[in-house]
């Protein structure tokens, strides 16, 4: 039996979120699925995208009709379509929080 340990620094929050990556040199953006975050990383699903740069800009979707948020992200590992990203500059609480809460609004809005 092959046990995997969870050696992540902080715990990360599932989010399924859209998000965008966008080129160092602003050349390209494309459109990633943000599948869990913590305040240092991400873990993003990158459709047929075999060359993703090792830094790159991620943007993130937080408050309601504020401007996305931005982070520098260094590829720390990809498996398939599956990149995992550290952030040059931690979130800080409020937009970790504000991108939680975006995420999780369509549930809050099925049941209700």
């Amino acid at each position: 039996m092959i046990v995997i340990e969870n050696v992540r620094a902080l715990p990360r929050a599932t989010v399924n979120s859209p998000g965008r990556i966008v080129l160092a040199d602003l050349s390209t953006t494309r459109a990633v699925t943000i599948r869990d975050l913590s305040v240092q990383g991400a873990c993003l699903s990158a459709d047929n995208w075999a060359d993703i740069p090792k830094v790159f800009y991620l943007l993130i979707r937080g408050r309601a009709n504020a401007e996305p948020i931005r982070r520098t992200c260094h590829k720390r590992w990809k498996v398939g379509d599956v990149v995992g990203v550290r952030f040059s500059d931690p979130l800080t609480d409020t937009h970790f929080e504000d991108i939680l809460r975006n995420a999780m609004m369509p549930l809050l809005l099925q049941s209700a």
